[in-house]
């Protein structure tokens, strides 16, 4: 199944190359174009009395923006437009420069991204479990990288429908869209998944085929792994044989002495229970399939943790950058996050912020010792 999904995903790969080759090709005039937003009309809605019918293409502008009204229907793929820098008299550099000058105002920026950082982090119950209860920002350090241009700006060609005109247009697409739309187009994490999947239960029944042929006797004992809290059907026997041991026997010819007489005057014509469990044990396991389903979905669900991210598109136009450490302490540790986060200077506020742990560094640290072993003791 996943091979037959991979294969899937890399024809349709293949066919949107292709098709991004010829769509390239039959539109080399309109990139040729200064205006992007700017397009000629294919064609202008005729009357309903037909007056204009022959009078053949009409050319009318098309808005910059377009309508709330309008119909945007995309057919072309979408690609980068050519890279932008700053002017000295756009606003947003404007404030850039602004914001140099205030001596004052980058620590205050600072301290606040640190205190962002901390409420959030303090909120956590897996941190509050590592580090407990209360913590605090013990330390930062940040560098703020102002931009030279905005963050790249994309678009796609398709058609605008509005009661006016039909035209063939070229609208902006955002920077979010277009990584939800990667996202949804090419699931690598999703085939990742299910790959590892596939691996893990093809790999569980070659080893059981293997058991039952016998064919590596010595790894008798080294049996397929299966996911916490679940037993084989051979566990399953031996649990059932210690529980009938010898000492339940006994029991049971207190209980009933003349059983034990009966049972005698038989003779060995009826196999005992642990002959029954003997011969049990010596007969290959039966493949269980359930188990091998559990630790497939397991693996996918594991993988999918490891490798998915949310789409996301940092920055955005008149944003500059601000990265570096925050220091956290509780009682139980220490705590290191690296934080990288986008200021928009002229709003006066931070809109979009994105970190993870670095390291953590508990205050008492003992050696990593066996289970069923007793600490000599911490540092």
């Amino acid at each position: 199944m996943a091979s037959r999904l991979l294969k899937i995903a890399v024809e349709f790969a293949i066919v949107c190359a292709l098709v991004e080759a010829a769509w390239r090709y039959l539109d080399l005039d309109a990139e040729e174009e200064e205006g992007a937003d700017k397009t000629t009309a294919v064609k202008k809605i005729q009357s309903e009395t037909g007056e204009h019918a022959e009078e053949g293409e009409d050319e009318v502008d098309i808005p910059e923006t377009m309508p709330e009204d309008a119909i945007f229907i995309p057919l072309g793929l979408t690609r980068q437009r050519p890279e932008t820098f700053y002017k000295g008299t756009d606003p947003e550099w404007q404030s850039f420069i602004e914001y140099r000058k205030d001596r004052e105002r980058e620590p205050a920026v600072k301290r606040e991204l640190a205190s962002l950082v901390g409420g959030h982090f303090a909120n956590m119950k897996p941190m509050q479990a590592h580090m407990g209860m209360p913590m605090q920002v013990q330390n930062y350090w940040f560098d703020v990288l102002i931009p030279s241009g905005p963050p790249p700006e994309y678009e796609r060609s398709g058609l605008e429908i509005t009661d006016e005109y039909v035209a063939w247009t070229t609208r902006p697409v955002s920077a979010l869209q277009l990584a939800r739309l990667q996202s949804a187009l090419f699931p690598l994490p999703m085939a990742k998944s299910f790959w590892a999947s596939y691996s893990t239960y093809w790999s569980l029944q070659v080893a059981r085929i293997k058991q039952l042929l016998n064919v590596d006797p010595s790894s008798e004992n080294s049996k397929p792994g299966l996911p916490p809290g679940m037993m084989n059907l051979d566990q399953i026997q031996e649990s059932g044989a210690n529980k009938a041991s010898p000492s339940n026997a006994k029991l049971d010819k207190m209980a009933d002495p003349k059983s034990s007489d009966v049972s005698s005057a038989k003779g060995s014509s009826r196999p005992s229970l642990s002959d029954t469990s003997k011969i049990l044990s010596s007969l290959p396991s039966i493949p269980q399939v359930g188990g091998d389903l559990g630790s497939a979905v397991m693996e996918f669900k594991r993988t999918l943790a490891k490798t998915w991210r949310p789409p996301h598109a940092f920055g955005e136009r008149g944003t500059f950058v601000v990265t570096g450490l925050v220091k956290l302490e509780g009682p139980k540790a220490f705590c290191v996050v690296d934080i990288k986060a986008a200021y928009h200077p002229r709003e006066g506020r931070y809109t979009q912020i994105a970190g993870g742990v670095k390291y953590f560094i508990p205050k008492k640290q003992g050696p990593v010792r066996p289970k069923n072993q007793g600490s000599k003791g911490t540092p």
